[in-house]
Parts: structure tokens; C-alpha cells; sequence
């Protein structure tokens, strides 16, 4: 079942969870983002005391943008997902 982890709002907000090895979750946001607003998902390289590494797709996309509002990621690792200001009050889910 999916939790909202980012209220519906227009500020900008983080939320940190990890996944064991071979455990996934699934990212959407409601509403979609706006045109050039972006969701990103971090990596720790510790145990989440530092967020310095930034993950992109394939494509080298971030994990949420206009017209793309799923992600699916996968563990194992500790992430933290980073909703910047959006024009709209924007909700970000994660269904783990």
C-alpha cells in the first residue's frame, strides 16, 4: 500500500528510507511535476549520514520529472528521495 512520505505541498522536502538486498519500492507523485521541476533520488555511501551520490535512470534522467511519474527503485542501499519548490502542491508516494 502506498504511503505519502512528501505532503501535498509547494515547498521543497526529503524523506530517507532503505532497502534490503533484492527488496524494491515504487515512487509516483500526485499531481505531475511541472515543466524543468525535478524529483531526485540520492544514494548514501554511508548508512545515510551523507546523501552524496545522485541516481538517474538509464537515460540519465532524475527519478521523477514532467511526464514521468513513476520510478521504481531497488535495494540494496539507503536512499533519500529530494522534492525540490514545485508550482503546484505536489504528493510523493512510496509503495514499498
Amino acid at each position: 500500500m502506498a504511503t505519502a512520505v512528501i505532503s501535498q505541498q509547494t515547498t521543497a522536502d526529503t524523506y530517507e528510507f532503505s532497502l534490503a538486498a533484492g527488496a524494491s519500492a515504487q515512487v509516483f507523485c500526485d499531481p505531475p511535476l511541472g515543466k524543468r521541476e525535478q524529483i531526485e533520488l540520492k544514494r548514501s555511501i554511508s548508512t545515510g549520514t551523507t546523501w552524496t551520490v545522485t541516481v538517474r535512470d538509464s537515460d540519465g534522467d532524475a527519478l521523477l520529472s514532467e511526464g514521468k511519474t513513476n520510478a521504481i527503485i531497488t535495494g540494496p542501499g539507503y536512499f533519500q528521495i529530494s522534492k525540490p519548490i514545485t508550482a503546484t502542491a505536489t504528493t510523493v508516494y512510496l509503495d514499498l
